[in-house]
């Protein structure tokens, strides 16, 4: 069953998501921490129980922010990690900036966008990374 989370939950683990460590932001309440961390979206990091910045989002905190079109262009990926054809820009890039896609160019170099430059079509396509592969295999 498809569940999506809405705000202040959801803005915090999705700030998770884009940190270079997975971690939460040290904004967390104690109140939200608790259930974010009894639902399962995000786990301590080290021995810090009381601060949120000693919490990391979790395969299940990255699942559950995700919008269907995004979850749907990554579980339907080819075997290769690309991401379908028809997966609209706003999707990869979103999806780019959550750590989960980079995009490869033609000559099997990886980057951070798609290239685009305004003017004309992308010149690299969307792949998943292995966390958005991670992402994509995690039974709901």
């Amino acid at each position: 069953m498809y569940h999506r989370l809405t705000g202040t939950i959801h803005r915090h683990l999705t700030t998770a998501s884009r940190h270079p460590k997975s971690r939460l932001p040290d904004t967390v309440s104690p109140k939200i921490l608790a259930t974010i961390l009894e639902q399962g979206w995000a786990e301590p990091s080290t021995g810090t129980e009381n601060e949120a910045a000693g919490h990391v989002i979790t395969l299940a905190g990255r699942r559950v922010i995700l919008s269907l079109p995004q979850l749907k262009a990554l579980t339907t990926a080819s075997p290769d990690d690309e991401l379908a054809p028809n997966v609209v820009w706003q999707t990869s890039r979103v999806l780019a900036d959550l750590r989960l896609v980079h995009f490869k160019d033609q000559d099997g170099t990886w980057h951070d966008t798609d290239g685009d430059t305004g003017t004309s079509r992308p010149t690299r396509r969307p792949h998943r990374t292995d966390l958005g592969r991670q992402v994509a295999e995690l039974t709901s």
